[in-house]
């Protein structure tokens, strides 16, 4: 019991310590999904661009740094935004986030397969972990964008465009509790051993 009140507890120390963070990063997405769900898709991906440029120049602003998969996510949001808008056809932004969930596959697997931690080299500022903790995390988040990837993909090409809004929109509750459950696993391996060297 003591470890897992140890894990609950640093938890609820990390995600207070991120919360603007994570209200940062996920504020473009929640303004897509808002003006979308009118009927709007346009206008939401002009919005979607522009809170994406936002929330990166809050990030430099915040961190003094602009991690690797900001600086990806912004560049892809953009492209495929303008390309949408370009081409009045908004498959561009749905088949940008099949992109992103595939190329964070691709490189988290990558990095497994070099023994170079990508989540830790965007990350380490944010989380303190060890880096069985971040292998720990990279496997889980592998796993995640796979998934995401194909539904997201499949969602795409097979059902309508609402259907694949209201998997944006429960993506973003999903996301969190990814998080939440991949940090507590890390953290909750750290513990155990700690525990068990000091009996």
């Amino acid at each position: 019991m003591k470890i897992i009140s140890a894990i609950f507890t640093d938890i609820i120390k990390t995600f207070q310590h991120v919360f603007i963070s994570l209200f940062i990063d996920f504020l473009p997405i929640l303004t897509f999904i808002y003006f979308a769900q009118d009927g709007k898709v346009y206008k939401a991906t002009s919005m979607l661009m522009l809170m994406t440029i936002v929330t990166t120049v809050i990030t430099y602003v915040r961190e003094k740094r602009l991690p690797y998969i900001t600086l990806y996510v912004s560049f892809i949001t953009i492209f495929f935004g303008m390309a949408t808008i370009h081409h009045g056809n908004v498959e561009f932004i749905q088949m940008r986030d099949t992109l992103y969930d595939a190329s964070l596959f691709l490189a988290f697997s990558l990095g497994l397969l070099l023994r170079v931690s990508v989540l830790k080299m965007s990350l380490h500022k944010v989380f303190s972990l060890t880096d069985k903790g971040w292998t720990i995390m990279t496997y889980g988040w592998c796993v995640f964008f796979l998934i995401t990837g194909c539904v997201n993909e499949y969602t795409r090409r097979f059902r309508t465009f609402d259907d694949w809004l209201l998997f944006k929109e429960i993506l973003v509750p999903v996301t969190i509790f990814t998080a939440l459950f991949l940090y507590g696993l890390a953290i909750y391996d750290e513990k155990r051993k700690e525990h068990s060297s000091r009996n």
